[in-house]
């Protein structure tokens, strides 16, 4: 017994210092970074995401096509659009930022008397949900993407729900902006209330516990039937819809305004699944985008939009298949 107590102990010892040591390392490279800008060498992760690219093939994102009938609005948001795709493929988190603003902007300019988390759901996922019902096989591949999910993505929701409980009787800002309407009861989705409440009781610092509950949102994701303490639920596309457009979409948004958390490329912990990440979280709202765009009359072969997202997912599988489950 004493043995595996000290074998244990000389376990963790050395896993603490090789994370004190990836700190260390990390916290030299920025200063080393910002100290010979802009002739620095590119961080670990950059030059392994930069030698990972080199070896598949193919195109890496593949924009869908636009008529010449765009609005006012609908320009600002193609100027976004295009930021957003000049970040690519290096900085996917930019990327996300930009795509972000392009569709807030349209979400702001169809209901300007909401503001955006109430737009999200009053306005904005209707909308993407209706769109989706108009396009079977899109919704087909949209369903395809949100089902797989990296694990990376399911870890960062996991965290932000654990920490933003109770969901049995909503108190913090998160819990009532996934729940309520206008920051009031009634609650507006069982099914994503009992995944909510189950995700709540994992203890993030538990590596079992944070690989089970990112194991439960994929499998949510798929719209599979589960059991809770709340009751036997499956969560609907329009809950899916929303559980990625604000849970995801605008918590990520959030934590970057906000600067909640280092700069993703630039930390020792970065590796090729922070990419994915990032990539699904750009190219989810990307998706989003594009079925305002559709309903605004703005693409240019309505029917596009279901190649458009099986290419998109094809080249998001491409890219980061083998660290979606890491």
């Amino acid at each position: 017994m004493r043995h595996k107590w000290r074998n244990e102990l000389r376990h963790l010892c050395r896993l603490l210092i090789v994370r004190l040591t990836w700190i260390l390392m990390s916290q030299i490279e920025r200063i080393n970074f910002y100290n010979t800008w802009p002739n620095a060498q590119r961080f670990a992760a950059e030059q392994q995401f930069e030698e990972h690219l080199k070896s598949v093939s193919g195109n890496f994102f593949i924009p869908i096509a636009l008529n010449n009938s765009l609005s006012a609005t609908g320009h600002i948001s193609l100027s976004y659009t295009l930021d957003s795709l000049d970040s690519l493929p290096m900085r996917p988190d930019h990327a996300f930022d930009w795509i972000w603003k392009a569709f807030e902007h349209l979400t702001k300019a169809a209901a300007p008397n909401l503001n955006i988390t109430d737009s999200l759901r009053s306005f904005a996922t209707p909308t993407i949900c209706s769109v989706l019902a108009n396009y079977p096989q899109a919704s087909a591949n949209f369903n395809q993407l949100a089902e797989n999910i990296p694990l990376q993505t399911a870890r960062f929701l996991l965290k932000k729900i654990i920490a933003s409980g109770p969901y049995t009787n909503p108190t913090t800002s998160f819990a009532k902006r996934m729940l309520y309407t206008n920051g009031n009861g009634p609650i507006t989705s069982l099914p994503l209330q009992a995944l909510l409440d189950k995700l709540s009781g994992y203890n993030y610092a538990n590596p079992q516990d944070r690989r089970d509950g990112a194991s439960l949102i994929r499998k949510a994701m798929s719209g599979q039937s589960l059991s809770y303490p709340l009751g036997q639920h499956s969560l609907t596309q329009n809950d899916i819809v929303f559980f990625l457009l604000s849970g995801l979409g605008y918590g990520f948004r959030n934590d970057r305004a906000h600067a909640s958390s280092i700069s993703p490329f630039t930390s020792s912990k970065a590796r090729i699944k922070t990419y994915s990440h990032c990539w699904f979280s750009f190219l989810i709202i990307y998706y989003f985008l594009t079925t305002l765009w559709e309903a605004s009359g703005f693409i240019a072969t309505p029917q596009s939009i279901d190649q458009n997202y099986a290419a998109n997912n094809g080249a998001f599988f491409t890219l980061f298949s083998s660290v979606l489950n890491k």
